[in-house]
């Protein structure tokens, strides 16, 4: 094949023009609304938010990270199925979290070998102060279970 002569690709997408390459992202892309206080997308076609009762927006302003912003641990375990369903359990519930020490787990040649990582501690779950009543409500039936494992004797350091 001649390096200088188009592909027959090539060829045919130079024939189509670049608005009609790009109609479908474009298509779905503005289709796709937000609500613009709890943020949840919504299918197309919606158009305000059933929770919020506030008109829904293409485009989701993007919020200012504040670096002196005060979290509160709301769930702590050594427990890595534990892990996922705590997780699990606040993405349902549509509470931003953040888990402390979940990566550093593996590190330092200890790991999980007693439960957790001696040098850091157990995984935490933190959330900003206004969503901790939410996450500790959604998590009651997590604490609970944890703690029936404990009196029969699993090991675990969940609370």
């Amino acid at each position: 094949m001649d390096p200088k002569k188009p592909s027959a690709v090539a060829a045919y997408l130079a024939q189509i023009p670049e608005a009609l390459q790009n109609r479908a992202t474009v298509e779905i892309a503005a289709k796709t609304m937000f609500c613009p206080q709890c943020r949840t997308e919504y299918e197309p076609g919606i158009s305000q938010c059933v929770d919020c009762n506030v008109a829904l927006v293409p485009v989701l302003e993007k919020q200012e990270a504040d670096p002196d912003m005060k979290l509160v641990s709301v769930f702590e375990t050594s427990d890595p199925g534990l892990v996922a369903i705590v997780e699990s359990v606040l993405n349902d519930a549509g509470i931003d979290f953040m888990m402390k020490n979940q990566i550093m787990q593996d590190l330092l040649a200890g790991g999980r070998l007693a439960g957790f990582n001696q040098v850091i501690g157990p995984v935490q779950f933190l959330v900003r102060p206004e969503d901790e009543a939410r996450a500790r409500e959604a998590l009651t039936p997590v604490h609970e279970d944890a703690a029936s494992r404990d009196d029969d004797g699993d090991e675990g350091d969940d609370r």
